[in-house]
């Protein structure tokens, strides 16, 4: 079973066609992109 989140990460992963890194701090969902020049 996938995290509820899972779907819009990666929805926004295949929009931006941008790698990201995900982190957990202090129960927050912290989303790192690194743009592709």
């Amino acid at each position: 079973r996938s995290p509820p989140h899972r779907w819009w990460l990666e929805k926004l992963g295949f929009n931006t066609g941008q790698p990201a890194i995900i982190t957990v701090e202090r129960g927050r969902l912290v989303i790192e992109t690194e743009p592709r020049f």
